[in-house]
């Protein structure tokens, strides 16, 4: 009889975990890419009725990190950056659960985001109400991909490689920990997309697919909606400048760049070993400025989002000059852009307006209805 017990004990918790595995999809994904010659990571988050509702099909935002700058630190690679920078501190999952099943108002977000303990939700809230005032719950549910990138600032390397430093090397050269960059802009905008898009349920067609990113991520998701209009509709960059050959081709802030975030300067070189001292193409970086990407760009009918706290000082040089840059040829070209005021004022639930993972979490449930909106499915 103690046996029969114990076996009937056993069978019931595998049917509770087959249960909560049903009810819980896996939020990791890998894949194999002909881009980079490798596999890569890629953290998902699929709407809360994606188990159940298996005849559903979703709209695709995929949401870009930044740079890691404790990547070539031989003694650190942060477990939270990369991708999974998204999911620890902008807090994805439990924001989008929030806009996807909360039925109301504000009020209902507000309590939603709360019981899911969402610190600092009277960020995104208070963000929300700013841009969407009229804004009912719950919205229309998508599908949020967040891949690795590495420190590629999602550009192919001028250089050809698929990857640098070389996977079969030592784990380090010059400096660099293998891998860093390599050819990423096709890895996202065509192996990765095409991957999601045969494995999960997608409305596979540009337009329901948005991109965004923050940081490094935002100058990369700003180029790719820019190079690749009939893969994207909509983009929301945060916390970027966009003028990128004025940074890189002024001494001082070359030199800034340079020392801070050394992959970019490997990224846009032709030599055979790249270091930190090799001399930027400029032809070559004109091509991958998202200022003269938007000069070149042909159609009209793509979404731009992008916005910096106030505090930002990767974003903000000159005072925001490559905000009011890039405005003034969206302006010139007929393209309209969000939000009014694209410098956001600092406040105590969004980290003052810095350039942290508190003010791209206050932003979250913005760029999330902005990309909805963009693709006709929210008012």
């Amino acid at each position: 009889m103690k046996i029969r017990t114990i076996l009937l004990t056993i069978a019931a918790a595998l049917v509770l975990t087959l249960h909560a595995l049903a009810a819980a999809p896996p939020d990791k994904g890998a894949f194999f890419s002909e881009a980079l010659g490798t596999e890569k990571n890629f953290r998902i988050y699929l709407p809360p009725d994606y188990a159940k509702n298996t005849k559903a099909r979703y709209p695709v935002i995929y949401l870009l990190h930044g740079y890691n700058f404790a990547r070539n630190n031989p003694d650190r690679l942060l477990p939270e950056e990369e991708e999974n920078h998204w999911m620890s501190q902008e807090l994805v999952a439990p924001i989008s659960n929030c806009l996807f099943t909360a039925k109301g108002g504000y009020d209902k977000l507000s309590a939603c985001l709360n019981a899911n303990k969402v610190d600092l939700a009277e960020g995104v809230i208070a963000a929300l109400k700013e841009e969407y005032p009229d804004l009912k719950f719950p919205l229309p549910p998508a599908i949020i991909v967040m891949p690795d990138g590495d420190s590629s600032f999602y550009m192919n390397r001028a250089d050809g490689a698929k990857q640098w430093p070389p996977l079969d090397g030592p784990e380090f050269f010059n400096g660099f920990r293998k891998g860093g960059s390599g050819q990423y802009e096709t890895y996202v905008a065509y192996d990765l997309v095409k991957y999601i898009d045969s494995k999960y349920r997608t409305i596979a067609d540009r337009e329901h697919r948005g991109i965004g990113g923050f940081s490094m991520g935002g100058i990369g998701s700003m180029n790719l909606l820019l190079g690749h209009p009939d893969v994207f509709k909509s983009v929301t960059s945060l916390s970027s400048p966009f003028t990128l050959t004025d940074m890189l081709t002024d001494p001082f802030s070359l030199s800034f760049m340079k020392g801070s975030v050394t992959d970019i300067p490997t990224v846009m070189t032709y030599d055979a070993n790249p270091n930190k001292d090799s001399k930027i193409d400029k032809k070559f970086l004109m091509a991958n400025d998202p200022y003269y990407r938007l000069k070149n760009l042909q159609r009209d009918d793509v979404a731009i989002y992008f916005d910096a706290g106030a505090g930002d000082t990767f974003a903000g040089r000159n005072n925001f000059e490559t905000f009011r840059k890039f405005q003034a040829l969206l302006d010139k070209k007929g393209l309209k852009s969000s939000p009014a005021a694209h410098v956001i004022p600092g406040t105590e639930f969004n980290a003052k307006g810095m350039h942290t993972g508190r003010y791209w979490r206050s932003r979250t449930g913005v760029l999330i209805a902005f990309h909805l909106k963009a693709f006709g499915m929210v008012k």
